[in-house]
């Protein structure tokens, strides 16, 4: 529009003056032309775009989330177990090769693996139940299934044997030890129930194949979560109140001791980034 009155002005110095009809012809096309910039016929109202945003943050008010990463340069740990090699039970054990899960690290350096936990519930805060499905720790290919994970104490972990192999699960908490045979093809029947909260996470070995480990940490509470592929953790529906969380590797131990996590109603957490020098997780 801009344009097209500029160029009328410059025309009026050289040609005569329009006739009544003209000019009443040339504001209508004026108005017509400038009527969709005013009035749009598409967009939604101004008052229906925010009300988007606080749906969409509502639910991460009380989430503590962020991510652990390894710096320094790769880290390369050997195979538990070479394909082929001649183990106890190779026709099962051998049959791949075992990587060494004690470190895992994605190609843009996140950590798996890595524990981020309150060591107690926080005094005065109602504790919601565990969930109804039972947690699970399988045995196939002559490996633990997962690696590493958090149950509640007081809830029976179910220890399975996928393998047509036997097994034994040796469960070594600082407050509580188990040490069962699991029979081959076992998919239920056998499990173990953590009395209390532990405040490490408590190593598991097969003593029949001495490589096969796990990690198991059992709490009084469900504010915890171990990084994923990517090193990423969210912990979600947090109490209200100054927190306190540990962040804790199987190489490395501690990553973070007293980390504060202020939970206030209404206010976004700011995620949290952790890192580990590539050199403590080889030794």
């Amino acid at each position: 529009a801009p344009a097209t009155t500029e160029n009328a002005s410059t025309a009026s110095d050289t040609t005569a003056p329009p006739t009544t009809e003209q000019s009443m012809a040339a504001t209508t096309t004026t108005e017509s032309a400038a009527a969709p910039q005013n009035i749009p016929a598409t967009e939604p109202a101004a008052s229906e775009k925010p009300a988007e945003q606080p749906e969409a943050s509502a639910g991460k008010e009380r989430t503590f989330s962020g991510r652990v990463s390894v710096t320094g340069g790769p880290v390369n740990l050997r195979p538990l177990v070479q394909a082929g090699a001649q183990v106890k039970d190779a026709a099962v054990c051998a049959q791949v090769t075992i990587p060494n899960e004690a470190v895992v690290v994605s190609e843009d350096g996140g950590l798996a693996n890595v524990v981020v936990y309150m060591r107690r519930a926080p005094r005065g805060v109602e504790v919601p139940p565990p969930a109804e499905e039972a947690p699970e720790l399988d045995q196939k290919g002559c490996v633990f299934l997962p690696h590493v994970q958090v149950v509640r104490a007081g809830v029976p972990l179910q220890l399975k044997n996928s393998d047509p192999v036997a097994h034994n699960v040796n469960i070594k908490g600082l407050l509580s030890a188990f040490n069962q045979l699991v029979p081959s093809n076992v998919t239920e029947g056998v499990s173990y129930t953590f009395p209390g909260a532990e405040p490490l996470p408590s190593p598991v070995v097969c003593d029949i194949h001495n490589w096969m480990s796990a990690w198991v940490l059992a709490l009084d509470h469900p504010w915890a979560a171990v990084t994923d592929a990517n090193g990423n953790f969210e912990i979600a529906n947090l109490p209200e109140g100054e927190l306190e969380f540990h962040v804790w590797h199987e190489k490395k131990g501690y990553i973070e001791r007293g980390v504060k996590v202020n939970v206030v109603a209404g206010e976004p957490i700011p995620p949290m980034s952790f890192e580990v020098d590539a050199s403590e997780l080889t030794q």
